[in-house]
């Protein structure tokens, strides 16, 4: 055949009649053998176009989980084990007579290395509560923070008043913390026999009792109830004169009139 009737072919025809005859048995056990695989792969075959890339119902069929072994399917179907809980973190902080807040291990502690910041120390000791978390028993009181545990030594009671303001009417409150207060009752005033210190109801939100009267026992014979340190320095700024018109430290003057002061004997 010439060059010029070849080219009057089309190419698809000619290609056909370069390629060999197949046997017809062998044509037979090829038609068999597809008969005899899965209709998905059949699907699969007959939809994988020029480039190779089955379209999406196909490979939909394939992945399908009834051609992968009922092991594996089983090991898909298992739920990842649970996360372990983050470590709870701890730290350990000491409150001294006059109310500064320092880590345990600050040294020197005095006011320049206390906290001092007004809305940190209020979120402090406003979680401060007995530890009862069943760790550092020396430690007796806590301040949770969410996954930190924060615990707390203090030299007398947690609680420290720290200032005493005019309320207006008359009426005064106490300071402790930052900012946070509670309304002065000057008939509630106790004195520590042992120390000298002076002591007042601590806020009713947080009922804790000094270190030295923590035991039930202590509590009920000396009639101690939740008590917050008045720091000297208030006391000589504020309520000394009155002290100094009582009688042998019994009671005290406040706005001309005469008030018990409780002595706890611990």
């Amino acid at each position: 055949m010439c060059v010029s009737a070849l080219a009057t072919i089309p190419f698809a025809a000619a290609a056909r009649r370069a390629l060999p005859q197949l046997h017809p048995t062998a044509a037979a056990t090829s038609s068999s053998s597809l008969a005899s695989r899965p209709a998905a792969l059949r699907k699969a075959n007959d939809s994988i176009g020029p480039s190779g890339i089955g379209c999406t119902s196909a490979r939909a069929d394939l992945t399908s989980p009834s051609l992968f072994h009922s092991g594996a399917r089983a090991r898909q179907q298992q739920s990842r084990p649970p996360r372990a809980p983050a470590p709870r973190r701890e730290y350990f902080y000491h409150i001294d007579i006059h109310g500064y807040l320092y880590l345990h291990d600050t040294v020197p502690k005095n006011f320049v290395t206390s906290f001092k910041d007004l809305r940190f120390l209020d979120f402090f000791f406003s979680r401060l509560q007995l530890n009862d978390s069943g760790r550092h028993p020396e430690y007796k009181y806590l301040s949770p923070c969410g996954p930190e545990f924060n615990y707390v030594q203090s030299e007398d009671a947690p609680i420290v008043f720290t200032d005493l303001r005019q309320a207006g009417n008359g009426s005064h409150t106490l300071t402790w913390a930052g900012n946070l207060t509670v309304p002065f009752d000057p008939a509630s005033l106790h004195v520590s026999a042992r120390t000298g210190r002076l002591f007042h109801p601590a806020p009713p939100s947080h009922p804790l009792f000094p270190p030295w009267a923590l035991t039930a026992q202590q509590q009920q014979h000396e009639g101690v109830p939740p008590l917050g340190l008045i720091r000297s320095a208030l006391v000589q700024a504020a309520l000394v004169d009155g002290l100094a018109e009582g009688e042998d430290g019994r009671s005290w003057v406040w706005g001309g009139v005469t008030y018990p002061i409780t002595q706890c004997d611990i």
